[in-house]
């Protein structure tokens, strides 16, 4: 049997930096909002005093933990070569990572500006650009881009609800989304 080494603490601006908001994000995605500057440090394995003097504050690490999740999207998003293809993934993406929906959702209740939270949409700004260049006369693109996000964000936030009341609470749920998918791209 091998012995494990002991994880190296992050050390200098970049590794700390970095390790702080890996932290960041790996707890915001399994308790939200509810996170302490403490709780970050103590899972990067840092002082706690460092989150001020690299970010300033709480909320700065958040907003730049968030952004930082910017070049993946933007990677994916130069990907998508029709409208279809960035509105199924738009749709998809909102249920493989419903934590991400649900801390927008805390952090724009929490006063936030939208901006202040991240500075851009890349799959977003995506779709809109295809609907326009797919089908120009179809209405405008961004109304249509929004109803689809605003149909995927907010089924992953009262999912439960509405299929209970709805009573579809019976039925299986992918087949559900399935068809809420097929119902949404109608729109483009």
């Amino acid at each position: 049997m091998t012995p494990q080494t002991p994880r190296q603490r992050p050390r200098g601006r970049e590794q700390i930096q970095a390790a702080l908001i890996a932290s960041t994000l790996d707890l915001l995605e399994t308790d939200g909002l509810d996170i302490s500057i403490r709780q970050i440090a103590e899972r990067a394995d840092v002082p706690h005093s460092v989150i001020g003097r690299y970010f300033g504050s709480k909320d700065e690490l958040i907003r730049q933990a968030i952004d930082s999740t910017l070049p993946a999207d933007r990677e994916v998003a130069e990907q998508f070569q029709t409208a279809e293809q960035a509105a199924i993934a738009a749709f998809r993406s909102t249920f493989e990572r419903p934590e991400r929906i649900r801390i927008l959702a805390q952090l724009l209740q929490a006063g936030m500006m939208p901006r202040e939270i991240r500075s851009e949409a890349p799959i977003m700004a995506s779709l809109i650009k295809l609907i326009d260049e797919e089908q120009p006369d179809h209405g405008d693109p961004r109304v249509i881009a929004s109803a689809i996000f605003a149909m995927a964000m907010g089924l992953v936030l009262t999912e439960e609800y509405i299929l209970d009341h709805a009573g579809l609470d019976v039925l299986d749920r992918d087949e559900v989304r399935d068809q809420i998918q097929t119902l949404m791209l109608r729109m483009l």
